[in-house]
């Protein structure tokens, strides 16, 4: 009976940090999107919008020529749906943006009741929760955020040994980030190794979700030559949560002495760690900061099972209140002893922490916005000296740009008219921004010298500036991107998602039965 109260503790506690973590995101709805890659999201499902449906290439980044678009469909699918219905683009962002969390969280909770108990999923809620940089994480990278919780939901539907469903689950994560699916893949490959119950069910899982996901890992595989993995600049801001880290290990260690190891769940929770040092290898941010940690909050949140009252209620004052971290802060170590998400959010330190310039409010990019809609049409090229102002306004204006966020696809290298067309440089993007093809540019100053000369000669035209800004015409640009139409229209996307949750959901038994 004790127990049973105990675990309805648990329970209440952690519907109380669910209903928490709700208003502390709906509370910053005015201040989404506070992270860059909404906007190329943004970007590509306007693309997808102006094609008819999906397209392989991609015609609005790097235009006019653009690059292979490789990133799973799904959540452009919803900003396209969102559009389609009213809803403004960057409202669509803010809307998505603040509900993952609080869903993110809600499942991570829910599935962890039901692979152990109520009292571990309320300490796997607290820790990963009050981790600050992985809870901005979630905001910050829906996909990938949407695509943990499908993972979590194919491994709850494995355990369970409903492989249909957990099918489902699986290729659905495939459709919506290119990375997370993976991560899933190979921990249920672990636990197939090391578990010969579940062998089985563990490949045919495998197995079935790539055969459905291979239309597009076929298109991937077909571009990889373009796919660029260079370490990018976000290893000089890592945060490290000391607490899951060495937690985790003594956790590890402790599920070895006890011959509990070998158990599926907590083989899945190992698998899911080792399988995020293999996809995460060149991305260490992404491993020790944001998705590839949970692995590890779960296997920390093991400790607290069986523990004294004390004991946990020590845990839980350090997590609300402190959950310390190790910071590179431009490579530099740094020590922050209150980093929890919660004090940062009842301290008010979290609107300095992800408060942008004046570049990203309402007050400064409207007018911008405005003034490229006067100047361009919507099949213009715009672009920037800095390849985020340019994702930002190619996006909301819904305008192709010569330059984009996304550096992990190369664009097209054309071998004619090269001369014309200086050579794409990520690192440098101001080496292609005043190419033929581009009507309009937003610089962001100080201003160059070069710049200036350009306006004094009549080559470019200043026609509006700001404190941040100035906006630049191409008089001699007439240049017009035409949009590819998509091989697989909406109303196409539309019949096969409809199949494909008929198919999984509503007559598993039919294919049991056979």
């Amino acid at each position: 009976m004790k127990r049973k109260n105990l675990e309805a503790r648990f329970e209440v506690f952690s519907v109380g940090i669910i209903v928490f973590i709700t208003f502390l995101s709906l509370i910053r709805f005015n201040y989404l999107p506070q992270f860059i890659d909404g906007y190329y999201h943004l970007s590509v499902a306007n693309g997808f919008m102006k094609s008819g449906g999906w397209v392989g290439w991609d015609w609005w980044d790097f235009s006019p020529w653009g690059r292979p678009h490789l990133y799973p469909p799904l959540y452009h699918f919803i900003l396209v749906f969102l559009k389609k219905v009213g809803v403004s683009g960057i409202n669509s962002l803010r809307l998505t943006e603040s509900l993952i969390t609080p869903l993110f969280f809600f499942v991570l909770w829910r599935t962890s009741r039901k692979l152990v108990s109520s009292q571990f999923s309320f300490f796997v809620l607290l820790t990963l929760s009050s981790f600050f940089s992985f809870y901005s994480s979630v905001s910050a990278n829906v996909p990938s955020s949407i695509a943990i919780i499908f993972g979590l939901l194919a491994w709850r539907f494995l355990l369970k040994k409903k492989v249909f469903f957990a099918v489902f689950f699986l290729t659905l994560a495939f459709y919506t980030h290119p990375g997370i699916p993976w991560i899933f893949t190979l921990s249920i490959l672990f636990l197939a190794l090391l578990n010969k119950p579940y062998r089985k069910l563990s490949l045919l899982l495998v197995f079935f979700s790539l055969i459905f996901a291979s239309p597009l890992i076929f298109h991937q595989i077909k571009y990889i030559t373009y796919v660029n993995l260079s370490i990018l600049h976000e290893v000089k801001f890592i945060h490290f949560s000391i607490f899951i880290l060495i937690l985790s290990l003594f956790s590890i260690f402790i599920l070895n002495k006890k011959g509990k190891l070998s158990e599926p769940v907590y083989l899945l929770f190992l698998g899911y760690t080792v399988a995020s040092l293999v996809v995460f290898f060149k991305y260490p941010y992404r491993f020790f900061s944001s998705q590839g940690i949970l692995g590890l909050g779960l296997l920390s949140s093991l400790l607290w099972m069986g523990k004294k009252v004390r004991v946990k209620s020590m845990v839980v004052a350090y997590l609300f209140f402190l959950h310390s971290t190790f910071d590179l802060n431009q490579g530099k170590l740094e020590i922050n002893l209150f980093n929890s998400t919660y004090y940062n959010f009842l301290s008010g330190r979290v609107f300095t922490l992800l408060e942008f310039t004046s570049l990203f409010y309402p007050d400064y990019y409207q007018p911008v916005i405005k003034v490229i809609e006067k100047y361009t049409k919507e099949d213009e090229i715009v672009s920037s000296n800095l390849s985020i102002t340019s994702q930002i306004f190619s996006s909301l204006t819904n305008r192709p740009s010569s330059n984009s966020i996304l550096g992990e696809v190369n664009p097209l290298r054309k071998k004619r008219k090269l001369e014309l067309l200086p050579s794409y440089s990520l690192s440098s993007p101001s080496n292609f921004i005043f190419n033929e093809f581009v009507k309009l540019v937003v610089w962001i100053k100080p201003m160059k010298k070069e710049i200036e000369e350009k306006i004094n000669k009549g080559r470019l035209i200043k026609v509006y500036e700001n404190d941040v800004t100035c906006i630049l015409i191409n008089p001699y640009c007439h240049f017009r991107m035409q949009p590819i139409p998509s091989p697989i229209n909406f109303s196409v996307i539309l019949v096969l998602f409809v199949f494909f949750i008929l198919l999984f959901i509503l007559k598993p038994q039919f294919f049991l039965k056979k």
